[in-house]
């Protein structure tokens, strides 16, 4: 049973505005982006279990992105089998910036 996922409005937001960016530097590379970031949240909702907790907040976890240097973190809500998604973040960008 897959997980039912929310989004934060930052993270809505992130993943817009970087597919945007990316549309910029080439036809269909923003679309490109997107699909690869909906193909992490998919991974992620089939198991939220398998992906690594963030070292300095547990609560976190965090599934890299194939092919675009980013990362979705998240958080498990168990009780409502929930995965609220709270960034769509540069691999390079300091973690935590969200909370």
């Amino acid at each position: 049973m897959t997980w039912r996922i929310e989004w934060s409005p930052i993270a809505a937001v992130e993943a817009e505005a970087e597919a945007a960016k990316y549309a910029l530097k080439r036809d269909g590379l923003g679309d490109r982006f997107l699909d690869e970031i909906d193909a992490t949240i998919e991974r992620i909702a089939e198991g939220p279990e398998h992906f690594q907790r963030w070292p300095d907040d547990p609560n976190y976890r965090r599934a890299i992105v194939h092919v675009f240097p980013f990362a979705v973190f998240y958080r498990v809500d168990e009780p409502r089998h929930t995965v609220l998604i709270v960034s769509v973040a540069p691999a390079k960008r300091e973690p935590g910036y969200w909370r």
